[in-house]
């Protein structure tokens, strides 16, 4: 079975630039290397197999903005300007939610997606994934023998504390270089 992979967008997948970017810039706010990642994941296992879960602050697809009306969550824009939907994935592959753990974050959000590996740089998204008890893929993870990834590359967040009873560590990586490395028999990466 191969890999299936969620991503965190912010400082993860993008990253801080000078000024806000929109429309054809997009492309500027992609962390370095990200996208030779994501082609490389794709060819060898799949976009089927590629999901990104992101904290937005409503958690919803739209936000609504004062001058434009309701627009796309930032979020969801940078992904598509990636290229990865024209490329094959799915859009339901993209899951927003408006908290990093509990009953609406990111352990819930992966939950049914039966994950081997998530990326994100805030420890308490990763703890969330891998051990809320409101709901978790830790199970998957465990299973396949995957990872949880602290992406160091740029704003790494220690928000929780890891508990000594949640006994695995997150890997750090601090590119994306590194990350690939973390799919270790792949003929591509």
């Amino acid at each position: 079975m191969p890999p299936v992979v969620a991503i965190d967008v912010g400082d993860v997948a993008s990253k801080q630039t000078d000024e806000k970017v929109e429309g054809n810039q997009m492309y500027t706010a992609v962390e370095d290397g990200f996208w030779a990642f994501a082609v490389l994941f794709a060819a060898e296992f799949g976009l089927q197999n590629m999901h990104f879960i992101s904290r937005t602050t409503r958690g919803t697809w739209h936000s609504h903005h004062g001058r434009l009306g309701r627009v796309e969550a930032w979020v969801v824009r940078l992904i598509r300007s990636t290229g990865l939907l024209e490329m094959g994935m799915p859009e339901e592959n993209i899951h927003l939610t408006p908290q990093k753990s509990g009953p609406n974050g990111k352990g819930v959000a992966s939950r049914d997606l039966q994950l081997t590996h998530m990326i994100d740089n805030d420890l308490e998204c990763l703890w969330s994934v891998l051990n809320d008890r409101a709901g978790n893929s830790g199970l998957s993870i465990r299973r396949r023998n995957g990872r949880v990834i602290q992406y160091m590359g740029l704003r790494p967040v220690d928000s929780r504390w890891w508990r000594d009873e949640d006994d695995d560590w997150p890997e750090r990586c601090d590119s994306w270089f590194q990350v690939a490395g973390a799919f270790g028999g792949a003929s591509v990466l």
